[in-house]
């Protein structure tokens, strides 16, 4: 793919190796969304970190050993605002979203959060607070 790709789709492609899977990624630090929904893969490398611009992540379906070990990598994704990944319990769901503070949308739904940490993005809203 050209090295101007900014989406990567591997959805289904049975893919178990994430080692090989992210040293590939790692070409490609420019890539701003990765499908890799309905694989095979049971970790995620322990840091994402040097994937800058990545905003959107779909990990669905994939059979992962463990939920903290995958929260914890997709913590180090700097960008990472909008995941897509197949939760069983409310634990898990809870589990996302403390850790993942920037989340913005979890699984196609708008991510409510109790305290908005993040003024960054609230410019738009903002004047009718402050008089």
């Amino acid at each position: 793919s050209k090295p101007d790709t900014t989406s990567v789709n591997l959805s289904n492609r049975k893919i178990e190796d994430s080692r090989s899977l992210f040293a590939l990624l790692k070409k490609m630090p420019q890539i701003e969304e990765l499908n890799l929904s309905d694989n095979k893969l049971a970790k995620l490398p322990s840091s994402l970190s040097y994937l800058q611009a990545l905003h959107t992540v779909n990990i669905s379906n994939n059979p992962f050993s463990s939920y903290e070990e995958v929260v914890s990598a997709l913590k180090t994704l700097p960008k990472l605002t909008n995941l897509f990944i197949t939760l069983m319990q409310q634990n898990e769901v809870e589990l996302v979203l403390s850790t993942l503070e920037h989340l913005k949308v979890l699984n196609g739904q708008e991510v409510d959060k109790e305290d908005n940490s993040n003024e960054e993005e609230e410019e738009e809203g903002k004047e009718s607070h402050e008089e």
